[in-house]
């Protein structure tokens, strides 16, 4: 594949599996956000370069948000000559691998300006025998926002992790990780050529003499420092915190990792329930507080105090429902500080109204313990709950049946039937237990009690004993939180 004058644009799923000279000829690999692209060339992988037949701006590979890149190869995993700037970029939540079993992860052979940069959650990853990064030209390094970058030489050679003769600016700004590593041999080449470091929210490791055990670790550190041949000089802000740090850090340490660490404890103050309308805690003075629901995936913000106390007021009902998780970050310096996690408790539990129950017509007759049934077959009790705990429903009748007539009562007549047994409910003393939380039939945080034609609320009585009419009662229903 070659067109070196034309970008290579890479969307959805593309392979490369070549044993040609290179797996492609382009000036500059473009990797679109969300695709993924694998190259397994059995001798080199990606050439990028142009032959100045217009004004092209860039050589090199840059991924777009949520892409994936590896590329391996025997000899160099990105190759590229020519007349412009050299850029090796991840994006956001993105992975960049380049692997070279025999040679450089990345090789470029001319003396333009060079910048790898990963983003917000991305990761570059330069793995090979010999230097990971080669390169003649001056180069800017910059690792943000929880970016990851390792680069690690495998090889038994002597050659450094960057075989650079030019000067270079490492930024690393709160990072997920940035990691050196040198199986044998140094991380700079001991040149006159200065590495400057520009540093915040970032703790430091310092290997000296292997890469398995730290010689030396640093707290979180914010300022800069440069290494010119084997010396180094840190600012004031570093040294007043690890006061022999020029001493520890060098040129020849065989592994530097760089750590973000930020110091911003946040609590939240619990429980938080299902109609909680407003959340308070404790967290870093003056500073922007989210929460996100993870269900919903809604942002809150709030601003702490400066003594750091917090609300998030007006939380509208219904926005919070049992078991959400709420995670909650503190804002310090533009970077997102994750803080506590917390599962919303359900505090809900309600009877929903129960319909009023009808019951068939009957003739006068004598026929003892007739029983009369409701004109629908089908009785139902429901209830909403998002309580953990269990819940039981009961049932009385406040009195007999009695006419509209006020004076007549058929006394003895209402039941609770369930498994062919019939159990009076007329009088509190007489409340019946209709069922709990394990026997009812669950739909999410709604539980139903279904009772057929012959079980429910019925009526048992002989005729005889009633007048021509109307009877009436009223049912007590009652939700009990617990078992």
């Amino acid at each position: 594949m070659r067109s070196w004058e034309s970008l290579m644009h890479i969307y959805g799923n593309v392979t490369l599996n070549t044993n040609a000279d290179y797996a492609a000829y382009y000036r500059f690999y473009e990797i679109h956000d969300g695709a993924n692209f694998t190259v397994n060339a059995e001798n080199n992988g990606l050439h990028s370069r142009n032959n100045s037949k217009g004004s092209f701006e860039l050589n090199g590979i840059r991924l777009g948000n949520d892409a994936v890149a590896i590329i391996t190869a025997s000899g160099s995993a990105l190759y590229s000559g020519g007349d412009y700037q050299k850029y090796v970029e991840a994006g956001s939540n993105s992975t960049l691998q380049l692997t070279s079993h025999n040679k450089n992860a990345v090789e470029f052979i001319d003396s333009k300006d060079f910048f790898i940069t990963a983003h917000q959650d991305g990761e570059i990853i330069l793995k090979s025998a010999d230097s990971p990064f080669k390169s003649a030209g001056v180069g800017t390094v910059t690792i943000d926002d929880y970016g990851k970058l390792i680069m690690e030489k495998t090889g038994q050679n002597n050659a450094p992790v960057f075989d650079t003769r030019n000067s270079i600016t490492i930024n690393i700004y709160y990072p997920n990780s940035v990691d050196f590593i040198n199986h044998n041999g140094p991380i700079f080449y001991s040149n006159n050529a200065n590495k400057d470091f520009n540093i915040k929210h970032s703790s430091i490791e310092g290997y000296r003499n292997n890469i398995d055990k730290p010689d030396y670790k640093t707290p979180a550190l914010n300022g800069d420092f440069s290494m010119r041949g084997n010396i180094t000089n840190a600012s004031s802000s570093i040294t007043k915190v690890v006061p022999d740090f020029n001493e520890s850090f060098k040129s020849s340490n065989m592994r530097m990792r760089f750590s973000g660490s930020i110091e911003a404890p946040l609590k939240v103050n619990e429980p938080v329930n299902d109609e909680s309308t407003e959340i308070t805690g404790d967290g870093h003075p003056n500073s922007k507080i989210k929460m996100l629901n993870t269900r919903t995936k809604k942002v809150y913000e709030t601003t702490s105090d400066s003594n750091g106390k917090f609300t998030f007021k007006n939380i509208p009902i219904g926005d919070l429902q049992a078991d959400d998780k709420l995670v909650f970050s503190t804002i310090v310096d533009k970077y997102e500080v994750k803080g506590a996690e917390i599962i919303v408790q359900g505090t809900i539990i309600e009877l929903l109204p129960v319909k009023n129950l009808l019951f068939e017509n009957t003739i006068i007759d004598n026929t003892e313990e007739k029983i009369i049934h409701r004109t629908e077959p089908t009785q139902e009790v429901n209830v909403h709950s998002t309580k953990k705990g269990g819940f039981s429903v009961n049932v009385y009748s406040k009195s007999p049946l009695t006419h509209t007539n006020g004076k007549d009562q058929l006394e003895n007549s209402l039941y609770f039937v369930r498994n062919g047994e019939f159990n009076l409910i007329e009088g509190e003393n007489n409340r019946q237990i209709i069922g709990n939380k394990e026997n009812a039939e669950k739909s999410g945080d709604n539980y139903k009690f279904t009772f057929g034609k012959d079980e429910g609320i019925l009526i048992r009585t002989n005729p005889v004993k009633a007048t021509i009419g109307e009877y009436k009662a009223t049912l007590v229903w009652t939700l009990t939180d617990g078992p």
